[in-house]
C-alpha cells in the first residue's frame, strides 16, 4: 500500500488538491464576506427595526467613553468584558424600545415643541451666550 502512495505521489497530489481547494475557496470567501460585511450584521431587532453590528459598537464606544470621564481610573479591560459589551447592547435595545413605545402612543414632541422647550430651559438660553 505504502509503496503504490509513494510511486504515485503525483496522482496522490492532484487528489488532495481537488479535494483541498473547494473547501479553501468555500470557507475563505464566506470569511471574506462575513469580514467586510460585520459592521452591517443584524445583532437586534426592535419593533421589527434592526440594530446592526455598527451601531452596537458605537453605543459600546460611547458608553465607554462615558464610563472613563466618569471614573478616569477604571480598568480599560473592564470596558472590553463580555459582560460591559452585553450591557451596552441591552441599554441600546431598551433605548430603542422606549422611543418605539413612546412614538406609537405618541408621547414624543414636536420639532416645533421642542426647539422652544429649549429656548425656555436655563442651559439653553446660557448656550447662546
Amino acid at each position: 500500500m505504502f509503496e503504490f502512495v509513494r510511486s504515485h505521489t503525483r496522482l496522490f497530489q492532484g487528489i488532495l488538491v481537488i479535494l483541498v481547494f473547494p473547501s479553501f475557496v468555500f470557507f475563505g470567501v464566506q470569511g471574506y464576506s462575513r469580514f467586510t460585511d460585520g459592521s452591517s450584521a443584524e445583532v437586534a431587532t426592535v419593533d421589527g427595526r434592526p440594530i446592526t453590528r455598527g451601531e452596537w459598537d458605537q453605543a459600546h464606544q460611547q458608553a465607554s467613553e462615558r464610563l472613563r470621564r466618569q471614573a478616569p481610573s477604571v480598568d480599560p479591560k473592564l470596558l472590553d468584558s463580555a459582560e460591559f459589551r452585553s450591557e451596552s447592547l441591552n441599554n441600546l435595545v431598551r433605548e430603542r424600545t422606549l422611543v418605539s413605545v413612546a412614538q406609537k402612543h405618541h408621547l414624543l414632541p414636536s420639532e416645533e415643541r421642542a426647539s422652544d422647550f429649549q429656548d425656555r430651559s436655563p442651559a439653553g438660553a446660557s448656550s447662546d451666550q
